[in-house]
């Protein structure tokens, strides 16, 4: 766990410019990673992290968000705030679980098929070819 301090977003503002970012990035970098630290307690943390991935997966602007928050943990890496990059910890620990299950997905599959007016043995042999290539992963 890593406490954040306002001298340490001075300090990774001065090193997004002298890195040559624009100014308009930096301000967008230190906005968003000043919303993460509002949520946490100026706690940057593989938990905290982990659960800004998982919670904002799919919200606008996520994409970004993470960014700046991956630049700050890289930041904080390279100035020896942190011995290891935050992030990189919590991207491994964060393992996405599927929302459908192989069959599931399979049978959704079919029926996308189906309206697209594919015929049943060209579906069937859809079916045969992704069973084969996910039992191949699964044994890999």
């Amino acid at each position: 766990m890593f406490l954040v301090l306002p001298q340490h977003l001075k300090s990774f503002s001065l090193w997004l410019t002298s890195s040559g970012y624009q100014p308009n990035t930096i301000r967008s970098y230190i906005f968003d990673l000043q919303l993460f630290l509002k949520n946490t307690n100026n706690q940057l943390s593989v938990e905290s992290i982990s659960t800004f991935i998982s919670s904002n997966a799919n919200q606008n602007n996520s994409l970004r968000h993470l960014a700046s928050l991956s630049k700050f943990c890289l930041f904080a890496f390279d100035q020896k705030l942190t011995d290891q990059n935050i992030l990189l910890l919590a991207k491994k620990q964060s393992v996405s679980v599927p929302r459908y299950s192989v069959s599931e997905l399979l049978s959704e599959f079919s029926t996308y098929q189906a309206h697209q007016g594919k015929s049943p043995v060209t579906i069937k042999n859809y079916q045969s070819d992704l069973r084969q290539f996910i039992d191949f992963c699964e044994h890999q």
